[in-house]
Parts: structure tokens; C-alpha cells; sequence
């Protein structure tokens, strides 16, 4: 993502085979659901050095998740926030409004409300100290106050996240249910 007066510009950028990269602009919108040919720019827009079709990678900036997204993403059935990550991509602090916002509203799309679970377990799973792991007192300590939101949000809503809990990942599952459950 580049910043230029201070507007956020997007682009999506092919790599030749020859090294060159090339950058097309596109819209946020564009970038957040991927709503570009990438198969034409794979195959048939060659490069601006040499003139080669052969390309070695194609990738696009993405925006930071807002209410506009957030919204344009729970009204369309086939919007997504790359398609088999976007309870990754959701799964930030950033959104826990938005994703509890969600979670709560009744008429919130059911395959997204799936979503939106799995996003907000993984939230919880990402900020518990995994025994393997090594981290700094800061980061310790940002996990432990991230825990206690998520934590204290889904507990508040026990009883509907227990109704979901198909929807989520199993080894994320398997890592919160007794958390969740106290």
C-alpha cells in the first residue's frame, strides 16, 4: 500500500519473468475482495520492459478492514476477504467491534455469522500463550489484555458461541472450549 496525499492508492503488480514489475491501480473495493482480472494479467497483458507474458507473480495491496468493507462484505453473498483466510484476515483486534457488532445482530447473514465465530475464536486463540512459544514481556502483556476483552466478550455470549462451534476450526476449538466454558 503506498500513501500519497493522503489518500491510500492501491495497486495490484505483476512480476515478469525478466524482473520488471509493473503496478495497475484499483480501487479499494477492488483490492479488498479481489475484484480484478488476475488471470488476464497472468497471461495476456505483457510487460512494459520487455513485452513477455511470462509472469512469475501477481499481488495486490490490501486495505485495512473498515466499516465500508466490513459492510459491502456482510451484504454480498460473494464478496471475500480472500476467499479461504478471511477468518484469518478478520481475526484482528482492530475488528472486535465490527465482528461483535455481527455476531449480535439477529439478522446478520448466517454464512458470514460463521465467519465472524470463527474469526472471533481465533481472536481469543491467538492471544493464549502457546507453551512452545517465546515472547517479549510486551507482547506477553499486549496478549494478556487482548485475552481479557475477547475472552470477557465471548463469555458474555457463551450460549450463542456454543451454538456455533461447528462453524469453528477444531484445533482452534479444542484450545478455547475450557476457556470459554469457565
Amino acid at each position: 500500500m503506498e500513501e500519497t496525499n493522503e489518500k491510500t492508492t492501491y495497486n495490484v503488480t505483476k512480476t515478469c519473468q525478466c524482473g520488471n514489475k509493473d503496478s495497475f491501480p484499483i480501487t479499494k473495493i477492488e483490492a479488498a475482495f479481489e475484484l480484478f482480472d488476475d488471470k488476464k494479467l497472468w497471461k495476456e497483458t505483457p510487460c512494459s520492459k520487455c513485452g513477455s507474458t511470462k509472469t512469475i507473480s501477481v499481488s495486490h495491496s490490501i486495505p485495512k478492514i473498515d466499516q465500508e468493507l466490513f459492510t459491502i462484505w456482510s451484504e454480498n453473498p460473494n464478496y471475500y476477504f480472500m476467499e479461504q483466510d478471511e477468518d484469518l484476515i478478520l481475526a484482528e483486534m482492530d475488528n472486535l467491534k465490527l465482528l461483535l457488532e455481527s455476531f449480535d445482530d439477529q439478522s446478520f447473514p448466517i454464512e458470514k455469522k460463521y465467519i465472524v465465530v470463527n474469526a472471533l475464536c481465533i481472536l481469543l486463540y491467538n492471544n493464549i500463550k502457546l507453551p512452545d512459544e517465546k515472547y517479549s514481556k510486551e507482547k506477553k502483556q499486549n496478549m494478556i489484555e487482548n485475552k481479557t476483552k475477547v475472552l470477557f466478550e465471548l463469555q458474555k455470549r457463551k450460549d450463542e458461541v456454543l451454538k456455533h462451534k461447528d462453524a469453528v476450526w477444531s484445533y482452534i476449538w479444542d484450545k478455547i472450549e475450557d476457556i470459554i466454558n469457565k
